[in-house]
């Protein structure tokens, strides 16, 4: 959260009462990062959508640019890539809606801001690139150009970034996600793989048979995508 910038708040607000709010959204951003338990993080990330909604007449546009973009990231972990691209594409509207002075203004108050945009763009050019979005890459790419000219010739996807099944794009998987995640959990947390752990390979099985036997999708799973 950016601390530095304190314009555009409402008038029957101080410094404390910004700081609190800060603090707050820090606290539920430090137990996101903190827990391993994906259900848990499926908790919180909901927690800190309600916490925005409640302080978005409060929040400046930098705040707020943060916020979607850490929120949009956690999603993205979690293997949710549509809500990653739906709080992504949010804090790209409000650099959208900024002229290129304003754009600099946010930029030079938030120091370590830009570096942090030019990265989640990578990431949602990623996203974009996988559900065929040639249309909104172009969109996205004009945006930067335009708000942010300096920042467009160093945007570029994460060539590294691993091919995906498209099935996890689709809004049947997402809708199912997170209790399958639960149940998966559930049993991961009663059996222990080789020599009491479970590796990635062993979650994926899971998944993947799961996927089939009780929701009818087939799914491949990276490392079948990414030999």
């Amino acid at each position: 959260m950016n601390k530095t910038n304190k314009t555009n708040r409402t008038d029957n607000m101080d410094d404390s009462d910004i700081l609190e709010i800060h603090q707050g959204l820090l606290g539920l951003f430090e137990e996101l990062e903190e827990s391993s338990s994906v259900t848990f993080k499926y908790a919180k990330l909901a927690e800190i959508e309600k916490f925005i909604e409640n302080q978005k007449d409060v929040l400046n546009i930098a705040d707020k640019i943060t916020v979607f973009l850490d929120a949009a990231y956690a999603y993205y972990g979690l293997g949710h890539y549509l809500y990653a691209k739906k709080n992504y594409e949010k804090a790209f509207k409000l650099l959208s809606g900024c002229t290129e002075a304003a754009a600099a203004k946010i930029l030079e108050n938030n120091r370590d801001m830009q570096g942090d945009i030019e990265y989640h763009l990578g990431i949602l050019l990623e996203i974009y690139k996988n559900m065929g979005k040639e249309k909104e890459t172009a969109v996205l790419l004009g945006i930067v150009k335009r708000v942010m000219p300096y920042s467009a010739g160093k945007i570029k996807i994460n060539k590294s970034a691993l091919k995906r099944d498209p099935v996890e794009y689709t809004e049947k998987y997402l809708e199912i996600l997170p209790k399958l995640e639960a149940k998966i959990e559930k049993k991961i947390n009663g059996w222990k793989g080789f020599r009491g752990k479970y590796s990635r390979y062993d979650y994926d099985s899971i998944k993947k048979e799961m996927l089939r036997k009780n929701y009818g999708i087939e799914w491949q799973p990276p490392q079948e995508l990414n030999p």
